[in-house]
């Protein structure tokens, strides 16, 4: 299943040659953000593919909806704006130890 790229899903879309015999769709601004769920870091694909991608991607009325990235590890505790404003400044970059500690200490 061929998705734009999240973020970048920006229409109109159009089929585009990037290659010898590659094809990608690009956005408005002409970023290739042709994905495909199925096959992680396929971008491109045939000129027949990728002219029936941007049709239908032109033709959509309702957003795009993304699987579960499964390479970001699940949020286990929701912080708001103040709360991860608070974390932050309670913490210093230590050069010796190379890595942040505790602003205290």
């Amino acid at each position: 299943m061929a998705l734009p790229a999240k973020y970048f899903a920006v229409g109109p879309y159009r089929a585009e040659q990037v290659g010898p015999s590659w094809w990608g769709v690009m956005n408005k601004t002409g970023v290739n953000v042709l994905t495909f769920a199925d096959k992680p870091g396929a971008v491109v694909t045939d000129e027949a593919h990728a002219k029936q991608i941007a049709d239908e991607w032109n033709g959509r009325t309702e957003p795009f909806v993304y699987p579960v990235d499964p390479y970001a590890p699940p949020v286990t505790q929701r912080l708001s704006d103040a709360e991860m404003a608070a974390y932050i400044r309670s913490k210093r970059y230590d050069f010796t130890l190379k890595r942040f500690v505790d602003a205290a200490a």
